[in-house]
């Protein structure tokens, strides 16, 4: 009898467990609906929201600068990235007097709707096509992407060259031919698990307090930025993304048209070509230093870090012959510029990015 009694004990408690655990998730389900509607509404009063119907979602589409200016500017951002619009403006405000800039989010970026569609990279340019048709801003255009978007820009300008004017690349993956076994396809666990997450409600509830905060934004821009990275986070198309990357890469190489479109790229954290570049900016850790000489290297301290910093070196300069320079070889017209840095160097170096993509305008478009 005491053992039934037990058991049934065990029982009720926990059916009440399972009752709470159920009704907390109906709960955060329920915030997280009435979140993203008041977020979406924060984020039109600030401007930054302004959708733009490609079929069964909208694309976020925010357009700054002079609608008659020289130039259309079309932003794309790496992969992941869901701030765009705050940060590489620090880079584009200066271009915004003589020139229109438009921040175009893909579909899971940002305030942008989802799909759950592969995003291949035909996928992804038909989509920032149709955004901007449908918004009527007419080409040619200017295409600015930074990172794995200069894989979709050269889709763009390979199969539409008439729509494009010029290309700036802004540290953008160096493209070459790849076999399948290059890099692992499924890369993409972390987004996975906060995809998981964010739809239960779990994620938007409890990351909010754990985003990074950037002492540099305002109260109004670090406010933006959690709400797109909450929106970002619970993506489909970014776990598709991540997933197509190889497969894009090799894909577009062998569509690629050589044209003369003018093209700079701009190469940042493939730039070094001396130490002292390397030791300004920070760019060779102690952890990275150890992984580049291996856990049994014999020497001194000062000797391993000096082979660190020439093999750092001996890399960087071979990625550039042997994948960046034949690539834009087969771009045609591209000028390969080296601002040594981070990955986001449009947010590391704006001023210097903002006059490398100035001058080139200037040149490449005075009569």
């Amino acid at each position: 009898m005491k053992i039934k009694k037990t058991l049934t004990a065990i029982g009720k408690s926990l059916l009440i467990l399972i009752g709470f655990i159920i009704a907390c998730l109906i709960f955060l389900f329920i915030y997280r609906q009435i979140r993203l509607k008041t977020d979406l509404d924060y984020l039109r009063k600030q401007g930054y929201y302004n959708p733009v119907s490609v079929g069964d979602y909208s694309l976020n589409l925010l357009d700054f600068g002079n609608k008659d200016g020289n130039h259309t500017i079309i932003a794309m951002s790496g992969y992941g990235i869901p701030d765009t619009c705050i940060t590489m403006r620090k880079m584009t405000s200066p271009l915004e007097e003589d020139n229109r800039v438009i921040f175009l989010d893909r579909a899971g970026y940002g305030a942008s709707g989802d799909t759950e569609n592969e995003m291949t990279a035909e996928y992804i340019v038909e989509d920032y096509r149709k955004a901007l048709a449908n918004s009527g801003i007419e080409g040619p255009y200017v295409l600015m992407p930074h990172s794995i978007s200069g894989v979709y820009a050269t889709y763009w300008e390979s199969k539409y060259p008439e729509e494009i004017e010029a290309i700036v690349f802004i540290d953008c993956t160096e493209m070459r031919s790849m076999g399948s076994d290059s890099f692992p396809t499924d890369n993409v666990s972390f987004e996975r698990l906060m995809n998981t997450l964010d739809k239960s409600g779990i994620g938007y509830a409890a990351l909010r307090t754990v985003l990074p905060k950037n002492p540099d934004y305002s109260k109004d821009e670090q406010h933006i930025e959690d709400i797109l990275a909450l929106m970002t986070y619970a993506s489909d198309a970014i776990i598709s993304e991540g997933l197509k990357k190889i497969e894009n890469i090799n894909n577009v190489w062998d569509i690629i048209v050589t044209n003369d479109i003018p093209k700079i790229y701009i190469c940042s954290s493939n730039a070094f070509e001396t130490r002292e570049q390397v030791t300004e900016n920070e760019a060779l850790s102690d952890e990275m230093i150890i992984n580049i000489t291996g856990p049994y290297f014999s020497g001194s301290d000062e000797e391993r870090t000096e082979k660190a910093y020439e093999e750092f070196l001996k890399e960087k300069k071979n990625i550039r012959d042997e994948i960046l320079k034949p690539y834009a070889d087969k771009l045609g017209n591209c000028e390969i510029v080296l601002l040594p840095g981070d990955h986001l160097i449009y947010q590391q170096k704006p001023d210097k990015c903002c006059a490398i993509i100035k001058a080139f305008l200037e040149e490449s478009f005075t009569e």
